[in-house]
């Protein structure tokens, strides 16, 4: 691949688009629902009878379920620890739409980078992508104008990307990451550039695109994580958010601390919220993800391991669907 591809070209995003065509086509029932659902909460804060209706489908179905209760557990577990039962719509209140669509789109997405690349390089992307979805949830929810949807799209999916690369040019990615490696480094964009003609941040913001999360969103992550823009001091917030989830991103896995820099006033968390959140970020990288909630499916739901999810009326649990068919290839 020549080097001689700059980014945020033409060139660059026609490849880009070539390897995020790798995970396949996002099913209607999960594009089109974020997009309906999402329009809804842009225009009037609730959700039509319609749109309501495919999110609750999705809801009920175990394979959204399951990681989304575990996501929740993950993140907010003081906002559900008193709740005797948890039915699929109260998720929605749970989360929030913006952040419930994006967490649904991450875990289609998830699945699908599983299913399309080698099982033996799967450690080597599922891993630190799952690691870094869960630092970036941990820094939007600690950080409210980042946002849950910010961290869990902007660098959860930059991660996944990677899952393109390996799918195509396996032995190329083999030699990439042991490059990173030596360089005790986490990317190298310039690399990305020279041996496959755009970054991940690009295929990431392209699969956003597909999930039905809108140009708006798309632009702005593409301006806050695109080396040639994201240290503008110029940036409009709807990109700063992405900017600066990456700089924490960045700090907390280079130096397990949060990064020293002057921030806008209103992306610095309370202090209440820096000790939490150090404590969370402590435990996940000495211990691991307590709920490995990216890796939940419908067998994960059960009277013992999900008891909220279950009527003290009815031991009833979400049947298999087609939506279950349609994450099935990726648990």
């Amino acid at each position: 691949m020549s080097s001689a591809i700059e980014f945020n070209t033409a060139e660059s995003w026609d490849f880009a688009r070539r390897f995020a065509s790798l995970f396949g086509v996002v099913p209607s029932s999960f594009s089109s629902t974020i997009r309906g659902a999402l329009t809804d909460w842009e225009r009037t804060k609730a959700l039509s009878h319609g749109n309501r209706y495919q999110m609750l489908r999705l809801l009920n179905t175990g394979s959204v379920k399951a990681p989304l209760y575990f996501a929740a557990q993950t993140f907010i577990e003081d906002k559900i620890q008193d709740k005797d039962y948890i039915a699929s719509e109260d998720f929605l209140s749970i989360f929030g739409v913006p952040d419930l669509c994006a967490l649904i789109g991450m875990i289609y997405l998830y699945r699908r980078a599983k299913r399309i690349m080698a099982e033996d390089e799967w450690p080597f992307v599922g891993g630190p992508a799952a690691l870094a979805t869960e630092l970036a949830g941990h820094i939007g929810f600690a950080i409210p104008p980042i946002g849950c949807s910010v961290g869990i799209v902007g660098i959860g999916l930059w991660n996944i990307s990677y899952a393109a690369y390996t799918a195509h040019d396996k032995k190329g990615f083999i030699e990439h990451r042991r490059a990173l490696k030596i360089k005790k480094c986490t990317r190298n964009e310039n690399m990305e550039m020279e041996r496959w003609g755009c970054c991940a941040y690009q295929i990431a913001t392209v699969l956003a695109q597909t999930l039905g999360l809108g140009i708006q969103f798309s632009e702005a992550m593409t301006n806050g994580l695109s080396p040639n823009t994201r240290t503008s001091k110029t940036l409009e917030k709807e990109a700063y958010r992405f900017s600066i989830a990456q700089i924490w991103i960045d700090a907390l896995q280079t130096t397990g601390k949060i990064p020293d820099i002057a921030h806008k006033a209103e992306f610095y968390p309370s202090k209440g919220a820096v000790t939490l959140l150090e404590e969370k970020i402590a435990l996940l990288t000495s211990a691991g993800s307590s709920y490995a909630w990216l890796d939940r499916g419908k067998d994960d739901i059960s009277p013992d391991l999900t008891p909220q999810l279950f009527s003290a009326k009815s031991n009833s649990q979400p049947t298999a669907s087609d939506m279950d068919d349609i994450l099935r290839e990726g648990e």
